[in-house]
């Protein structure tokens, strides 16, 4: 990915026009709002079982030591999402992942299979959940 810079930008000047009263609010919104679907994610995702899951991931910039950082972001990342995935959910299986750099050329592939089951009424049950906790005021 070609990266393009703006060198008439002063970021110090822009940095001093933002008040911290304004930053402060922003920030308490912002944790509430992740309080708020944080607990969402627990209703939806307490009680599912997880069967199966294979994620690869296939890719290349071109150069060597651009795919070697690439490559260890998304590791750092999948890592961080089956950690959380295999934490929230029922685990019944292994989960593999695979990150396969690609050195010499400009590629990216991903490939995600996952099985994943859940009763019908704890279904409903967990929609009607949702939908109440959405609807209350942040």
């Amino acid at each position: 990915m070609p990266i393009q810079t703006q060198s008439n930008i002063d970021i110090a000047s822009s940095l001093e026009d933002k008040d911290s009263e304004t930053f402060n609010l922003n920030w308490d919104n912002l944790t509430q709002t992740v309080k708020k679907y944080n607990k969402i994610m627990n209703t939806m995702t307490n009680g599912v079982n997880l069967h199966s899951l294979h994620w690869s991931t296939s890719l290349g910039t071109g150069e060597a030591s651009s795919t070697g950082i690439v490559t260890g972001s998304v590791w750092t990342m999948k890592s961080s999402v089956i950690g959380l995935l295999c934490n929230k959910l029922i685990n019944q299986c292994q989960p593999f992942i695979a990150v396969n750099p690609n050195f010499g050329q400009e590629e990216f592939q991903t490939r995600l299979s996952c099985m994943v089951s859940i009763k019908l009424g704890k279904a409903i049950r967990t929609i009607l959940k949702v939908s109440r906790i959405s609807r209350e005021k942040i």
